[in-house]
């Protein structure tokens, strides 16, 4: 039987984020020691090892599990902390020597103090310790960046072609099944990556950039190739490899892999001007929401902590109320001692309290109201992905008609569940601000078809042009010419250098 190591270390970092990523973050989502990860539902990481469990009879597997953790996005994480994770999974690994796979859930853009790149360095360390031999294979998220480092030490990568990020467990079958026929000989894989030297976010949902979800889809179904994948940047990453990569893997076939990586590489570069949305400021999406009778949804993804922002800004709701419009619910707005302090007065209470505006300068000004306590909820979570995100203690709070929904755990708005968890009818508003950049848009498009994409200042970056990097490699689209930019483009295989 082959013997199969499954472990999970993930989290997005934020390299302009003020909250370091620390090991009560890890904690907060879920940390599960060597053998202990239960058996109620994967998580956005653990899809590989769900999948391994449920083909292990099938393919005459042996599992040994080893660590499985990942934190929200945020800061870097403290090095201390990603170095004590780290060795504890190696030595997970370690005790199950000798293996014949080694099965991952990472992220791709997981950076801590003195790592800008913990993934390869992770790879890397994996490899050194089971040999040339072992097959080594990984589940990325999109907003990964893709580097030689990663690449060279692994032998199966596969990212989440969706964004949002609903194939997780679809994506982690694909990887299991590769990892068997390449333990089994069956395949030689042989990886190819593209880089476009660019950066934009990528919305898969909507043509264009559904169109070249397809066309990988299809590559895949067709034989062209193994895998296809797209690394859609990670612009709040201030790290040399942020950049737009495709990637493929094919059965020993090294032209074709660099002729189909090169050819979903030149589409996302075609469509990086139209891949995304246009982004509204204030005073438009006021204009816009007295034009429209029915419901309008705001997304204000640069205080996304999805993007490793706080989540606690309140200009945009300032500015809403300023002028009027109403009835409003926003949320989940982070503010742990307004939650406390809530708890404390209980469901019904009345009073003045300070709401958000806390972690930085860019969280702006915090918002004095008079409240009401409309609802508690304790261990509150949302479902999303075929996973569960824990949001802490949650209270619903009424002012006039702004009704808001605050946490205790940052975390992003995935569903409905964030208002009516906590006693707020989103059907019942005229808009609903959303701390989220685009994981809601499937589950809020029944609420409303008016969706609005604002830009407001905030920790998420969501043009890079906005952004000071220090480590970028250049060039890169936006922030350098086009010209500049495409005459920059690359492609390699693995094992050979750029």
């Amino acid at each position: 039987m082959k013997r199969v190591f499954l472990a999970a270390l993930a989290t997005e970092t934020n390299t302009f984020a003020p909250i370091p990523t620390e090991r009560r973050h890890f904690e907060e989502w879920f940390l599960y020691r060597a053998g202990e990860h239960p058996h109620d539902g994967p998580t956005l990481f653990t899809a590989p090892l769900w999948s391994a469990r449920k083909h292990a009879a099938e393919f005459g597997w042996t599992l040994i599990e080893g660590l499985c953790t990942a934190a929200f996005p945020s800061g870097r994480t403290v090095r201390s902390v990603y170095e004590a994770l780290r060795d504890e999974l190696l030595d997970d690994l370690r005790a199950a020597l000798p293996v014949d796979i080694v099965l991952l859930g990472l992220h791709g853009a997981m950076a801590a103090d003195g790592y800008d790149d913990c993934e390869g360095d992770l790879l890397r360390r994996i490899r050194s310790l089971c040999g040339p031999s072992t097959i080594i294979a990984a589940e990325l998220d999109p907003h990964c960046h893709l580097t030689e480092e990663m690449v060279e030490a692994s032998d199966l990568l596969a990212a989440f072609q969706e964004y949002p990020h609903t194939d997780a467990m679809e994506r982690a079958d694909h990887l299991v099944r590769l990892a068997r026929d390449a333990s089994e000989k069956k395949i030689t894989p042989v990886t190819a990556v593209a880089d476009a030297r660019m950066s934009a976010q990528v919305f898969t949902k909507q043509a264009p950039a559904l169109n070249l979800v397809n066309a990988m889809k299809a590559a895949e179904r067709s034989g062209e190739v193994l895998s296809a994948s797209l690394g859609h940047s990670f612009a709040a990453g201030d790290v040399a490899d942020m950049t737009v990569r495709a990637w493929v893997i094919t059965d020993n076939a090294p032209e074709q892999a660099i002729r189909s990586a090169c050819r979903f590489r030149d589409m996302a570069w075609a469509m990086k001007e139209t891949c995304g949305a246009r982004r509204m400021t204030g005073p438009e999406a006021i204009e816009f929401v007295s034009k429209v009778s029915d419901r309008v949804i705001l997304a204000e993804g640069a205080d996304n902590s999805g993007g490793g922002a706080p989540s606690d800004s309140m200009e945009l709701i300032r500015t809403l109320m300023g002028a009027g419009v109403g009835p409003i619910a926003a949320g989940p707005i982070w503010d742990p001692l307004a939650v406390e302090i809530a708890l404390a007065r209980g469901v019904g209470a009345r009073f003045e309290l300070r709401i958000g505006g806390k972690a930085c300068a860019l969280s702006g000004r915090p918002l004095d109201l008079n409240v009401e306590v409309i609802k508690i909820r304790r261990g509150a979570t949302q479902c999303f992905g075929g996973s569960i995100w824990p949001m802490g203690d949650m209270v619903g709070l009424k002012s006039g008609n702004v009704f808001l929904a605050l946490s205790t755990v940052r975390n992003q708005a995935f569903t409905p569940e964030i208002f009516t968890g906590v006693g707020i009818d989103p059907e019942a508003q005229r808009v609903l601000v959303l701390k989220s950049n685009h994981h809601f848009r499937d589950a809020f498009t029944s609420l409303s078809n008016h969706i609005l994409y604002m830009s407001t200042p905030g920790v998420a970056i969501c043009d890079p042009r906005a952004a000071h990097y220090l480590s970028v490699r250049r060039p890169l689209w936006p922030l350098d010419s086009e010209a500049s930019a495409q005459a920059a483009q690359t492609s390699w295989l693995k094992g050979s250098s750029q």
